[in-house]
């Protein structure tokens, strides 16, 4: 069946429009997280490896992408820009496809354009492990309901080892980025568990081969203890800060940033009556009900690991929220076609009205969808963005002024994004402090290394961005409790405590070594006296 054009150039305006909230010229300001994986990617290309000489606690996987990223723009943010466009691209080209083979064309872009609406709050400016891992969610989405009616031992074996590398790639951005294989292998056992053990033997396997080929590597590199206690153990330490109260109302969060939700929460309760009505159904329509059924509360489960609501954790829920408006859009087709032919059985021919749900009735609610993400995708348009007046790049400009390429900084706080705009490295690998004030991580040995790699290589100039989970710089504030600083918030309660006390020679060192030299917004800057 050829898609109808209007469906084609729906779908393309909100591929446009999607992927272009992520440009640089639109996205100016670097989010905490993506400022640290640029850097992180940038240091990778002259030589560093992960965890080891860049500290961060996500999964390697992503300091990789930005490394290719920089790499083939000769390290310009666009070459992120390019890769994000890809990325998305492809996770709509692999829903769009799966879609399609089981409910039909206006399904499919139906269901394709309502993540892509909902994407444009919760993706936060792009970069994101989140937004990485979406190609793969939908890649194995596809091969799920592709291989639902294989029964070749070969094309079983492939399909389900094939799964097993996207799952394995998806663990090592984020372990808990992995609900669409948790949701898929239920799919398995429940529409046939002889088949689901076979294929579960082959995804396990090779996944464990490429989580112990990552290990292997890191191990040679002498790094595997580094990434064991960065992403595992200091994991473990941020999640457990959080209490059961607040990990919960991560989800209500979460549904309030989804724009399709009313439809999505409609839609999981007709897939749940679906699948549980004896009304026959194909294999492929079945096991497609059953994924949307089981992958919506796994991901809301998984989100609640953090405890934290970022809008961008939210973007782990797309493929859910496709595959359910999907199903949606199935559903009421499904529903009006079938009173139409009741009517026309019980109808004379002259006086037949056939009632119809056509792809205008589709697009319409799309496009009301769309108004209700318009004020994002508009403040991030206009000139009441706040990243235009963002210190990050004043800093990053004097730091170019009154440093050499060889010169180190340090910035206090985690705008690792400063490194990256000036081309300097950080001293310490250490290049932001969270991990040095999260209870139950924290610990004088690692404060240890911190002061004595600043002091080997000390930094030319010290930017103190004013952290509010971090203590300010100045004597004058450096002692104030967390809740006494500006800008705390009382969601950071327990997740950042005030410094160990074994932090005192690094403010020594700072005090002896360092003049404050001028401000930037509420940023200090010191700079290295002269000897």
């Amino acid at each position: 069946m050829k898609p109808p054009p209007r469906l084609i150039i729906c779908f393309g305006v909100l591929l446009i429009v999607a992927t272009a909230l992520l440009a640089p010229q639109i996205c100016h300001v670097v989010d905490q997280d993506s400022g640290a994986f640029l850097y992180a990617g940038q240091q990778l290309l002259h030589g560093a490896i992960p965890y080891r000489d860049v500290w961060d606690h996500k999964g390697p996987v992503v300091y990789y992408i930005d490394a290719l990223a920089l790499y083939i723009s000769h390290e310009s943010i666009w070459g992120v820009w390019m890769l994000e466009i890809l990325s998305v691209t492809l996770a709509a080209l692999f829903g769009y496809l799966a879609f399609r083979q089981v409910l039909g064309v206006a399904p499919a872009v139906f269901g394709t354009a309502m993540w892509m609406i909902s994407a444009i709050r919760v993706e936060a400016g792009g970069n994101s492990v989140e937004q990485w891992a979406l190609p793969l969610q939908f890649a194995t989405l596809y091969l799920l309901i592709a291989s639902a009616t294989r029964t070749a031992a070969v094309e079983i074996a492939w399909r389900a080892a094939l799964i097993g590398v996207l799952g394995a790639i998806a663990f090592l951005l984020r372990p808990n980025l992995i609900g669409m294989w948790i949701a898929g292998w239920m799919c398995w056992m429940m529409s046939d568990w002889r088949q689901g053990v076979t294929r579960t033997a082959w995804l396990a396997l090779a996944g464990t081969t490429v989580l112990a080929a990552t290990g292997l590597y890191f191990s040679s590199h002498h790094a595997l203890a580094q990434m064991w206690d960065a992403v595992i153990s200091y994991n473990s330490a941020y999640s457990s800060t959080q209490g059961i109260r607040r990990r919960f109302g991560s989800v209500s969060i979460g549904a309030g940033s989804i724009t399709a939700w009313l439809i999505v929460a409609g839609a999981w309760v007709v897939a749940l009556h679906a699948v549980a009505s004896k009304t026959p159904k194909p294999p492929a329509v079945r096991n497609l009900l059953w994924l949307g059924t089981f992958l919506l509360p796994i991901e809301m489960a998984l989100t609640t690991v953090s405890g934290r609501a970022y809008p961008r954790y939210y973007v782990a829920w797309l493929p859910a929220v496709a595959t359910l408006s999907a199903i949606f859009a199935w559903w009421l087709i499904e529903g009006v076609d079938q009173a139409r032919k009741q009517s026309e059985a019980s109808t004379p021919p002259g006086a037949r009205d056939r009632p119809t749900v056509t792809a205008s009735f589709l697009i319409a609610l799309a496009a009301g969808a769309a108004l209700a993400s318009l004020s994002q995708w508009r403040f991030q348009v206009t000139s009441e963005y706040p990243a235009k007046g963002d210190p990050h790049y004043a800093a990053a400009k004097f730091v170019e002024e009154v440093t050499s390429s060889g010169d180190t900084i340090l910035v206090w706080g985690a705008q690792g994004y400063v490194y990256f705009l000036s081309g300097r490295k950080s001293p310490t690998r250490f290049f932001y402090q969270y991990p040095l004030a999260t209870p139950r991580y924290a610990s004088d040995a690692l404060m240890r290394e911190f002061i004595a790699e600043v002091e080997a290589h000390p930094p030319h100039v010290v930017i103190d961005t004013g952290d509010p989970r971090l203590p300010r710089l100045n004597r004058a504030e450096r002692d104030l409790s967390p809740q006494e600083r500006t800008g705390w918030r009382r969601e950071d309660d327990g997740n950042y405590v005030a410094l160990l006390p074994s932090i005192k020679p690094f403010f020594a060192f700072l005090d002896k070594n360092y003049a404050p030299t001028r401000s930037i917004s509420n940023w200090e800057i010191y700079v290295l006296n002269e000897q």
